[in-house]
């Protein structure tokens, strides 16, 4: 009978032990692939910048190897095993449908909310058909603080303005009146990090355009202001569908009448077609485990100057 009572025993250990052991040798496993990950995804923020550095074009666009290369990009292996590699790719919301991309985001295809002004915040709010689109421009400038609170919108939201630029896109949510939903509207089009206040014409989305546009028109009081510059950001695609700009002086296009024309040599001021500041979004991957960053590189500078990981 002891040596019966023995036996269990020792089972029991044994069952016991067994267990720690695998369950030590999986958390063993999750933690090598999980530093495996996160520099398979830095690896692949360095191709990406070698890509961005290897072009030496007077101008940026989007049929760069750096915006759209999904041979250089998809599937970037650091060793013989399939199941780890780094994907540079991000999805576009552009399209009729959401998209994957392989490649990077040039920042100056976006609309710089610290520099934006409040015509083109205006036009950015209320071409996504975002309500109290004046009250949310008058909360945004007190929050940079151009404005002073005067209302106290945000004493009445329990915290003060940063009275400051923001810090990241992420930081529009604390702006009193700009709910999440309104925020995803409009995220994928606004950067904080943009030197100059000029938008890329040859990466800037249709939408970007076309709110560019019409803050224009708008800040030169033409009356029927988005026909005039609705009309100007289609011609500025369909020119360049057929190749990309190589002067902001120079888009090809004839404008129509005086509105087009004046809008035209305002944009003209505003549009720019280099790029200097690139987001790009790898993911890590390693057996089931998979490890984002999110970086900033700047080429004229030669430096990552913003880094998120997850």
């Amino acid at each position: 009978m002891i040596f019966l009572w023995i036996l269990a025993i020792l089972g029991v250990l044994a069952v016991t032990t067994g267990h720690r052991v695998s369950m030590g040798l999986r958390l063993s496993r999750y933690q090598r692939d999980s530093v495996k990950a996160r520099y398979l995804a830095k690896a692949g923020v360095n191709r990406a910048i070698i890509e961005i550095k290897n072009d030496e074009q007077a101008m940026d666009a989007l049929s760069d190897k750096w915006a759209d290369n999904p041979e250089g990009f998809e599937q970037i292996f650091l060793s013989e095993n399939t199941g780890e590699y780094a994907t540079v790719g991000y999805v576009s919301t552009q399209g009729e449908q959401p998209a994957m991309v392989f490649g990077v985001i040039d920042e100056e295809r976006k609309i710089n909310i610290n520099t934006a002004n409040p015509n083109l915040l205006n036009q950015l709010l209320e071409y996504y058909n975002i309500e109290d689109s004046q009250g949310l421009v008058t909360s945004i400038q007190v929050w940079r603080g151009e404005l002073g609170d005067a209302d106290g919108i945000y004493e009445s939201a329990g915290y003060p303005p940063k009275a400051g630029t923001f810090s990241n896109i992420e930081e529009m949510v604390m702006v009193v009146g700009l709910s999440l939903e309104d925020f995803l509207k409009i995220k994928d089009l606004i950067t904080v990090h943009t030197t100059e206040a000029k938008i890329n014409v040859n990466t800037a989305p249709r939408d970007t355009l076309f709110i560019l546009n019409r803050a224009i028109a708008k800040d030169l009081n033409i009356e029927n202001f988005q026909q005039a510059a609705d009309s100007l950001a289609s011609k500025i695609i369909e020119a360049r569908n057929s190749a990309a700009f190589t002067s902001p002086d120079d888009l090809g296009i004839t404008p129509t009448g005086a509105d087009e024309t004046n809008i035209y040599n305002q944009l003209k001021t505003r549009i720019t077609v280099t790029s200097d500041n690139f987001l790009i979004e790898v993911t890590g991957n390693a057996s089931r485990i998979r490890h984002k960053i999110f970086a900033v590189y700047n080429r004229q500078e030669d430096r990552v100057s913003y880094i998120h990981e997850t």
